[in-house]
């Protein structure tokens, strides 16, 4: 589906699609953008070029609900912003973007599956320059310099975790095919 089409959805339609999932607004839109409330209310920001990701996902399950309960038992206050992400993309800077990345509920998400932790530690061994918790998880992103570099690292994840190399694209996500396409699915 082109972009275009996608904006002529009636607000009334799009928000009943968050039925289904809060973020189903971003994914029908796609590209780069801001999402806030529960991830229903998508606002488009320029399109930043951070190179192919890697998605990783760890084996086990990880219900959403379990790790928000865990992130309010840990009592721990957000430090975390969004100004910094907000400002690196806006002025196209890959660099500033990959030292600003965080997220609140990763904590949570690797007390409860201790295995992202290890993947974590996995990847910067294997030279990621950023590994994270998508969400409450227990999906992950790798960004690094290339799609050589990544699927070495995809390599390493193997034992431990399903890996899908990606390239950002501004309308979805596109699946790279490559030496791991046996593996290649979108979720």
């Amino acid at each position: 589906m082109h972009r275009e089409v996608l904006e002529t959805i009636p607000p009334k339609v799009e928000y009943s699609l968050t039925e289904l999932g809060a973020d189903v607004a971003f994914c029908l839109r796609g590209g780069t953008a801001l999402a806030t409330g529960i991830g229903e209310k998508v606002e488009a920001l320029p399109a930043l070029d951070i190179g192919p990701v890697l998605i990783v996902k760890p084996k086990g399950p990880l219900p959403s609900g379990i790790v928000y309960d865990k992130f309010d038992g840990l009592g721990v206050k957000s430090a975390l912003g969004a100004d910094d992400i907000l400002n690196a993309v806006r002025a196209g800077d890959r660099r500033a973007l990959i030292s600003a990345l965080a997220n609140d509920l990763e904590p949570a998400a690797i007390s409860l599956l201790p295995e992202i932790g290890r993947i974590k530690v996995k990847a910067a061994a294997a030279g990621a320059a950023a590994c994270m918790v998508s969400g409450s998880g227990p999906a992950m992103f790798v960004i690094d310099d290339g799609e050589d570099r990544l699927g070495r690292i995809a390599e390493s994840l193997a034992p431990w975790a399903r890996t899908w190399l990606t390239r950002p694209v501004d309308h979805g996500v596109e699946v790279v095919p490559d030496a791991h396409e046996t593996r290649a699915a979108i979720l």
